[in-house]
């Protein structure tokens, strides 16, 4: 019926519950974005851009229904968007459009937007190389951070995954004589699927001769609707001042 077609985008995005005729004033911030999803949504498949799906309890066709959506909504946050994805060769990519850059609590870009985008390749025994770079402004000419990296990763228990990586800091766009690049060597354990802990350790920070540790602390958690809510906490130390 026209009226079930038009009012699925709402049981799309979450809004079952919400009553017609409900004043919008009357939404919180997450509902009234969530409605304006809902409308993206049906101009969308009025457009053809994307095709009504029937409801069905096949897994198949859940998964692409949220993988339509998905898109939908990350053409609408072109500031706070990513995408990332692998295939069966091992061979995976992701790239991100964010309204800044911070690393471990500081700017890299200066309070302006970013562009990244990385890609690598992994192996069935865990180890994996790969790159990603990102603009960055430093504010004496630097224009971007291209990283290099190999690691491995593996369950070491049922409920324990270990990340280890080797990381190479390139610089582009350094003021004359200047040579910021780095090497850190990074562990990275996940407990219960749910927390993380960090630990990167550097002998030559910024290429400084200087030693520089980092420890994190953090959590993913699943909200609903495809909504993850992340929390953490770091800190670093260096053994002399820059």
């Amino acid at each position: 019926p026209a009226a079930h077609r038009a009012l699925q985008p709402l049981v799309d995005v979450g809004l079952d519950y919400v009553k017609l005729g409900q004043p919008v004033p009357t939404l919180s911030g997450g509902e009234a974005q969530r409605l304006k999803w809902a409308g993206f949504l049906a101009d969308a498949a009025k457009s053809g851009i994307l095709s009504p799906l029937k409801y069905t309890h096949e897994p198949e066709e859940v998964t692409v229904r949220k993988q339509l959506i998905s898109l939908a909504l990350l053409a609408m946050m072109p500031l706070a968007a990513q995408a990332q994805e692998e295939d069966d060769s091992g061979f995976n990519w992701n790239a991100a459009a964010t309204s800044e850059y911070m690393f471990r609590g500081i700017s890299q870009t200066d309070d302006h937007p970013a562009i990244q985008a990385g890609a690598g390749y992994s192996w069935s025994n865990g180890l994996y190389v790969g790159a990603w770079a990102s603009n960055v402004d430093f504010g004496e000419g630097t224009d971007a951070e291209v990283d290099t990296f190999i690691g491995w990763n593996g369950d070491v228990t049922e409920s324990v995954n270990l990340d280890v990586q080797l990381v190479r800091y390139n610089y582009v766009g350094e003021p004359t004589g200047a040579d910021y690049a780095y090497n850190e060597l990074i562990g990275k354990a996940t407990f219960a699927e749910n927390y993380t802990a960090t630990l990167g350790y550097t002998n030559d920070y910024l290429n400084t001769s200087t030693d520089s540790v980092y420890l994190g602390m953090g959590g993913s958690w699943d909200v609903g609707h495809d909504i993850n809510l992340t929390a953490g906490i770091g800190y670093t130390t260096l053994d002399n001042d820059l």
